[in-house]
């Protein structure tokens, strides 16, 4: 079979699954509060393994909505600590069925429709993608799950993105399981309880502040740099094309 015609019918393979665990996370009912109830009966490092492998189950078919339920779940069960841990733990998990998934079944189609160039990947450079991924990871805006298939799509090796995950990660779900644990399910309901919450509560003010810099700094070197190292490539590949026709 051709190769173009195999990658075409894993894409199309690729899109039905997710479109399918897109559906059934929108179609399935999951009783939380009976998960919570559930864990709180046995040990932290049963309850903790279990709410992991849970987790990942869930947010294979929930990609928004009820899984922020269920992260909040685990703060108030397991506090911002050992909740940070469960969910970093879970998300790892996660971006490497959903990356390996991606790469695996849609890949091969992107670069054969994109007709990309092996001399782009030859002279992209060692780190291409890592702190642009590392950044995502740590912004609050974006989405796991989008990123875990999207970076899966793209040259990015498996390796590197697996740092930026276990890099990026905790600082992000840290700061979200610390508020979350002090305000439950307000935090994504109630906009003005936040306030107030921020106002009663210097020190996650002061995190909160802290994590958002750090945000903003890292977002804005890695904007900074990547736009350097394009225009150097892309100088590399124009001196080469002129190599090649002289």
């Amino acid at each position: 079979m051709d190769k173009k015609i195999r990658s075409t019918q894993r894409f199309i393979l690729f899109i039905a699954l997710i479109a399918g665990l897109w559906y059934l996370g929108r179609a399935l009912h999951i009783d939380l509060v009976q998960i919570k109830a559930w864990l709180s009966q046995y040990p932290l490092w049963l309850s903790g393994s279990l709410f992991v492998v849970i987790y990942i189950g869930l947010t294979m078919v929930l990609w928004v909505g009820t899984i922020d339920i269920f992260r909040i779940s685990g703060a108030l069960l397991f506090g911002p600590y050992w909740s940070t841990l469960f969910v970093t733990l879970a998300e790892i998990g996660n971006a490497t069925i959903l990356f390996l998934l991606s790469r695996k079944l849609g890949r091969e189609f992107i670069e054969h429709k994109f007709n990309l160039k092996e001399k782009h990947r030859q002279y992209a450079p060692d780190n291409a993608g890592f702190w642009t991924a590392l950044v995502l990871r740590i912004n609050p805006l974006v989405p796991f799950r989008f990123m875990d298939v999207g970076f899966g799509l793209t040259q990015l090796s498996f390796r590197k993105y697996f740092y930026a995950v276990v890099l990026g990660s905790p600082l992000r779900i840290f700061w979200l399981q610390f508020v979350i644990a002090g305000m439950g399910e307000a935090v994504f309901r109630n906009p003005s309880a936040m306030v107030e919450y921020f106002r009663n509560n210097p020190a996650a003010l002061v995190l909160s502040f802290i994590y958002m810099v750090t945000v903003i700094v890292l977002t804005a070197a890695v904007f900074i740099a990547t736009m350097i190292k394009k225009n150097a490539l892309q100088r590399q590949l124009s001196d080469l094309e002129r190599s090649h026709s002289s």
